[in-house]
């Protein structure tokens, strides 16, 4: 019988220990994503939103609007957590002539929507010109704007959903 009271005992502080070792885990991993989105938004004033215009006519305006889209660097991470995802983005792009610096896997792989995110200094017609190239494939939002001293110019984390 002394036996059976140390197993028990043994049993319900194993759970005990692993329930809070759970909820610790949960809660730094709220914390981390929660100072994530505070230092990208604390020191930059949020960029304006997108105005889509109507294409010009002239043959000398599609000129002009001409994009290199070889000036940008965009990181893609996979924040799907399904293999291969921000690989297959990064093709893609790359087929399309964008400027891929580099592939990895976000912190997190409990993303839905694809999120993109720019610094301000990237122009309004290579944002619009990119969102339109994910938004054929991927079901997209807007993050965060970067800051002048990330290393990219863009930063694409792979979610679940496709487009519709």
């Amino acid at each position: 019988m002394n036996r059976a009271k140390y197993f028990w005992l043994f049993l319900t502080v194993v759970l005990l220990v692993s329930s809070l070792a759970g909820s610790i885990y949960l809660y730094v991993r709220q914390m981390n994503k929660s100072n994530e989105s505070e230092k990208a938004t604390s020191d930059v004033t949020p960029k304006p939103k997108v105005v889509e215009s109507t294409p010009s006519a002239s043959p000398s305006a599609s000129v002009e609007e001409k994009i290199d889209k070889s000036k940008y660097k965009i990181k893609i991470l996979n924040g799907s957590g399904i293999e291969g995802e921000a690989g297959k983005l990064s093709d893609l792009l790359k087929f399309k002539e964008y400027n891929i610096d580099s592939v990895g896997n976000a912190n997190f792989f409990d993303f839905e929507e694809t999120e993109v995110q720019f610094k301000i200094s990237v122009p309004s017609k290579y944002i619009d010109s990119l969102l339109m190239d994910l938004k054929k494939d991927y079901a997209v939002i807007k993050g965060d704007v970067l800051t002048d001293d990330d290393d990219v110019d863009v930063l694409i984390t792979v979610g679940t959903k496709k487009a519709s």
